[in-house]
């Protein structure tokens, strides 16, 4: 369900806008963290199929441009596409007791990742911050990556604010990606579940490098409450897999 004019998304984009509270971020500075273990790979990650439609309209321009002389019909162009994947890592820490197991660093494999906030959020109350970044090749120009979030979690109101993009929604993160995602990370709170319905989702970086396209995915969970999230088989049966 594409809604990037949906004032769900406009929504969360505000709040992702949001400046972090008055205490820093102890993921800025790059510190260096314990490494975490992915609780599992992420290769059946569904995108919606708008979103796909975007990202096959931008490559055919990108390829339009740089193979000008090219005979290929878009359908074939498509079918062709030569895949990469990017190299993704991820970062928990909080400057609140005990409310993360413990900080940790998390290298994302080629199959994508998921991220289960079961295993790391302790369930005591209080912020804490994730930061997501793709380690790119020296020779990219980083300006070319594109960052999306799709939710899969239920918009909600917490205490008279709205939380979630809603299910199978999604949104153009770039910009908060390069300000805030990829430094300081973005600041969560336990209380009352309200990461759960902020972060639930799945991360999709995109960057196309000639002809080859480099997807990568980062997917966010907490398995302790299935029950307040999405079910993307059901709720979004016109999704593809990468």
């Amino acid at each position: 369900m594409a809604a990037s004019l949906g004032s769900a998304v406009l929504m969360f984009l505000v709040f992702l806008g949001l400046p972090s509270c008055s205490r820093p971020s102890p993921l800025k500075g790059d510190p260096d963290l314990p490494a975490g273990r992915m609780t599992s790979t992420d290769k059946h990650v569904l995108i919606p199929d708008q979103l796909v439609k975007d990202l096959e309209r931008s490559y055919l321009k990108n390829y339009r441009k740089n193979f000008a002389d090219s005979d290929l019909t878009d359908g074939e162009v498509l079918a062709r596409i030569p895949r990469r994947t990017l190299k993704l890592r991820a970062q928990l820490a909080s400057s609140s007791p005990d409310v993360l197991v413990s900080p940790s660093s998390f290298e994302v494999g080629r199959g994508g990742g998921m991220l289960d906030l079961a295993e790391w959020v302790s369930g005591v109350r209080g912020d804490f911050f994730l930061s997501l970044k793709a380690e790119l090749d020296e020779s990219f120009d980083s300006s070319g990556l594109r960052v999306y979030f799709i939710g899969r979690a239920p918009g909600i109101e917490i205490d008279g604010k709205n939380w979630g993009l809603g299910c199978g929604r999604y949104a153009d993160i770039t910009k908060f990606y390069n300000r805030t995602l990829k430094t300081e990370g973005v600041r969560l709170n336990s209380t009352r579940n309200r990461y759960l319905y902020t972060i639930a989702g799945t991360f999709l970086f995109v960057y196309v490098e000639g002809e080859n396209l480099h997807l990568s995915t980062i997917s966010v969970t907490d398995s302790r409450y299935q029950d307040k999230l999405c079910n993307s088989r059901l709720t979004q049966s016109d999704d593809e897999e990468v």
